[in-house]
């Protein structure tokens, strides 16, 4: 496959093949009468994420949130409820393609902790929930929803940075008590956030690996990545047939 660019203005023209037509052509095949939007939104979903005629190049407004683990906690939370979990998936991954700063590593560590197995153990987390918010949680307890009520009766977060998907990466791949509590008090309970850092923590596929993949093929199969060398920004893939 090889890709050209007519102008810095124009999406790219991609001699697609068949696999990535019928990749773009699952991903649109729902978009119909625009209800998708209104509907997720009157459930308190982001409409960003949840929407099939997402635009991740008109989202200018987030790019300084790319890196947030928030952002992660809202397209998760969007994919909750939605009928094609991978469909908001795909819209956080694109959404990174346009926005991220160093991208691969945020694909990497957002990839990582969707769809690992790696997982912290519950002994680490309960000291940690005790140690953040002063809950104890006994063994059996769902230390999840035991992190949202203590988070839920704390202040705001006094940190001046918010939660990056890259700290909770790095604290996964090497947990402690003392390192979960310090995620624990930096993360909001807006959107369930705690919720999902603990189950992910808990190396729980809040998304199974087949729709993180899946939703990572659609993302690049209609986002032509961002070329530093070049200079150019992400652009918005158009296929054709070469026979017309």
């Amino acid at each position: 496959v090889e890709e050209t660019s007519s102008s810095a203005e124009e999406p790219s023209r991609v001699a697609a093949g068949p696999a990535a037509r019928a990749a773009k052509a699952n991903f649109e095949q729902h978009v119909a009468s625009g209800q998708a939007a209104s509907c997720f939104s009157a459930l308190g979903f982001k409409p960003e994420f949840a929407s099939f005629n997402f635009k991740p190049e008109q989202a200018m407004f987030m790019s300084s949130r790319s890196a947030d683990f928030s952002v992660l906690a809202e397209a998760l939370q969007a994919a909750a409820g939605h009928p094609h979990a991978a469909v908001p998936i795909a819209n956080y991954f694109r959404f990174l393609l346009h926005h991220g700063i160093d991208l691969e590593k945020q694909l990497c560590d957002a990839f990582d902790l969707l769809a690992s197995s790696m997982r912290v153990s519950d002994t680490v987390l309960r000291s940690a929930v005790k140690e953040a918010f002063g809950v104890v949680v006994a063994k059996g307890d769902d230390i999840a929803n035991a992190a949202l009520r203590g988070c839920r009766q704390q202040a705001a977060p006094t940190t001046s940075q918010p939660l990056s998907v890259a700290a909770v990466a790095n604290v996964r791949a090497s947990p402690s008590a003392q390192r979960v509590s310090e995620l624990l008090v930096a993360v909001g309970s807006e959107h369930r956030d705690v919720t999902f850092l603990i189950r992910l923590l808990q190396g729980m596929q809040c998304v199974s690996r087949t729709t993180v993949l899946s939703a990572l093929s659609h993302a690049f199969a209609i986002t032509q990545p961002p070329c530093s060398k070049e200079g150019r920004a992400a652009l918005p893939r158009i296929h054709y047939s070469p026979q017309g």
